[in-house]
């Protein structure tokens, strides 16, 4: 060995430097090295097959879910996939190795569903199933299903994009999950079940939706879909409602077009904390107007809906902290509102913090009514503005007394009722306005009196096209004319960009009420229930309330029991029935009870108090009212109350009636639950 050379290595040696290099070298060793697999599906596949090279594909999505690990890609081959029973996908990814469904270079992947043997709205073409998430199904067509067509439920980070859906009998795709996105799809020929049911009064589906979750054990009541989005979607010709988030928190629709659907373009259900931004809605025809109101679906619309009838424990909230601006929409029924589902008998069945920002609406001939928020709401309201808009419609003006009406521009007249500051009227100059036509015909001219008008607003600082607005910035949903910036204007109001919620961190919808079904009685008298007042006018009483929604993933069924009971006797009566709950944890609850009513004499209420906060009562309609509101000459009615802001650590819950032999209550399936 030449002498220098051994001088160094001897020196090395002694310094551990190969020590060092060696032992780096066994560590490598035993690191083991992740590499992403990639699956394949083909027509003419086997899912006995490895399924990991083109030679030797796999038969289902459904296997090949089954296979794969965070960071692997399932490639679809083109053809025609002959679906004989429902897919259903389970696998997980994580945050930045999701697990990828794509088609194979540019061949087209179709699944036909006309070949499933079960239908109706329960059965789905295609399920991503509990647990599932950090998951793109990219590029697909599903068609042709007497069916639901795509659903998730309980699972996190679902991408659907670039896919076309079409030709289902009920929903075309639901999301009863957090945090997914859905974008850039089509969807069509949608709610097929319904078509040419033009003289419904309800209960008809929807073509896109967000949706409560279902309960887990021991949860009983249903939670909300959190921080869903869906994004630059294509929603047409369908007898379903377009877009629709119920029971939503935390949702954005936004750079959609809906058009040509049924009832309504983009709905908001009972759901909070939403941005319904840059959308165009609009009709072409008059074929799905509703038989009668004779005019097409409204544009944008929020509620919250009586659920007790069909659903056993539907989640709760009112519509709160709504932002809906550079919207466009063109030939719809009536533009931008609130309806009162009076079945809800919650005293926050309202709006608030609802702000309607440069928008662009053209109603049905311009007779529509533009604006149109419900009054004479149960609970006052607050926040609810509506700025830098252009209406084309009606002069009447809907919204309770304190709703904000500032620098709009009325194409047909400043609306009568209302206080209107800084409003105008005339003719726009939109560039050429044609119903359902090219959206840009809605953009202004050069000399539009809209121009440079809008008042301030943080946080919307672009136009429906993404471009840069300026201050003042012109009314409506488009900018136009020299943009300048003067930095002297202030703000008057304000739009969040993203209205992401934290996730609960505590399992939501679990029953704290004890003995709720009245199942446990000692004597005469129910367990962990006082009773105060004319003793003899309580009795326990069968039937009870029927349990009919089936639980978790339509597996499981709901407890059935048989006992309520009744507030009433033989004479004139005066009874309260109340538990008192300690030592839970603060925070916001929910209330449900279902009852039913005999008579109209008396009084009935059931109230919530001893909570840190004012008493929430909730009065209990008269049996007349009932019947024409539900059916409930067959079945029990349900009384709602949100809002309960525990902050001592405990409440009251209580029923309290008066009347006589023919004037008496009956109480059954008492929740009360943190949400």
């Amino acid at each position: 060995m030449n002498v220098k050379l051994k001088t160094v290595l001897i020196h090395f040696l002694k310094n551990g430097i190969f020590k060092v290099i060696a032992l780096i070298f066994v560590l490598l060793l035993s690191v083991k090295i992740s590499v992403a697999a990639s699956f394949y599906v083909a027509p003419g596949g086997k899912d006995t097959n490895q399924g990991n090279h083109l030679s030797s594909p796999l038969a289902t999505l459904t296997k090949a879910g089954e296979l794969a690990r965070a960071g692997d890609t399932v490639f679809v081959r083109g053809g025609l996939y002959q679906i004989t029973e429902p897919i259903t996908i389970f696998c997980k990814g994580a945050e930045n190795k999701p697990i990828v469904f794509i088609r194979y270079q540019n061949e087209k992947p179709v699944f036909n569903f006309s070949g499933l043997p079960e239908k109706g709205s329960r059965i789905t073409a295609l399920s991503f199933l509990p647990g599932s998430e950090f998951i793109i199904f990219d590029g697909f067509e599903l068609a042709n299903g007497k069916c639901t067509g795509v659903r998730m439920t309980h699972c996190k980070h679902i991408m659907v994009r670039n896919c076309v859906i079409h030709d289902f009998d009920y929903v075309g795709l639901s999301v009863a999950s957090d945090e997914c996105l859905i974008e850039n799809n089509e969807l069509f020929n949608i709610c097929m079940a319904f078509e040419n049911c033009n003289n419904l009064t309800g209960g008809w589906p929807q073509v896109m939706n967000a949706n409560s979750k279902p309960p887990v054990p021991p949860a009983i009541v249903r939670s909300h879909a959190m921080n869903n989005v869906f994004r630059g979607n294509i929603v047409h010709d369908s007898w379903g409602e377009g877009i629709d988030a119920i029971f939503a928190d935390g949702v954005v629709i936004e750079d959609n077009v809906v058009y040509d659907v049924f009832s309504v373009g983009i709905y908001l259900d009972g759901s909070r904390n939403a941005i319904i931004r840059n959308n165009y809605i609009y009709s072409t025809n008059d074929i799905r107007n509703r038989a009668g109101a004779k005019v097409p679906a409204t544009g944008i619309l929020l509620g919250s809906e009586y659920f007790g009838g069909w659903s056993d424990y539907p989640a709760i909230s009112h519509v709160e902290n709504i932002y809906i601006y550079n919207n466009v929409l063109s030939g719809v029924g009536a533009g931008i509102g609130h309806w009162i589902d009076h079945n809800n008998t919650d005293r926050k069945n309202i709006y608030e913090n609802v702000r309607v920002f440069n928008n662009t609406v053209d109603t049905y001939e311009g007779r529509g009514d533009a604006i149109r928020f419900a009054t004479s709401l149960k609970s006052p309201t607050r926040g609810n503005e509506c700025r830098n808009n252009i209406f084309r419609g009606s002069q009447n003006c809907w919204a309770e007394e304190g709703f904000v009406f500032e620098n709009n521009h009325w194409v047909n007249g400043i609306p009568k009722s209302g206080n209107h500051v800084n409003s105008f009227t005339g003719d726009p100059e939109w560039i050429n306005p044609v119903r359902g036509g090219d959206v840009n015909g809605y953009k202004l001219r050069k000399n539009s009196p809209c121009i440079g008008k809008s008042q301030a607003i943080k946080g919307l600082e672009t136009d429906k096209s993404g471009n840069k607005r300026g201050n003042p910035s012109a009314l409506g949903a488009f900018e136009a004319g020299v943009i300048s910036f003067n930095s002297q204007l202030v703000p008057v109001s304000s739009v969040d960009d993203m209205v992401k919620q934290p996730v609960p961190d505590f399992q939501v919808g679990v029953n704290i009420a004890k003995n709720p079904h009245f199942d446990k009685v000692s004597g005469n008298n129910p367990d962990e229930w006082n009773i105060d007042g004319d003793k003899q006018a309580f009795s326990i009483f069968t039937p009870g309330h029927k349990l009919s929604t089936p639980a978790l993933y339509d597996k499981e069924s709901l407890p059935v029991t048989d006992n309520c009971v009744k507030l009433g006797s033989d004479g004139n009566f005066r009874i309260n029935l109340s538990q008192q709950l300690n030592e839970i944890p603060n925070g916001r609850y929910g209330f449900h009870a279902r009852v039913k009513r005999f008579g109209d004499e008396g009084e009935m209420f059931a109230e919530v108090s001893g909570f840190g906060g004012e008493n929430l009562q909730c009065q209990i309609p008269l049996a007349k009212n009932m019947d024409e509101w539900s059916d409930y000459s067959k079945k029990f009615f349900q009384l709602n109350i949100s809002d309960i802001e525990v902050t001592n650590g405990k409440c009251i819950i209580s029923f309290s009636a008066t009347g006589n032999a023919k004037n008496y209550l009956l109480v059954d399936d008492v929740v009360i639950y943190r949400y």
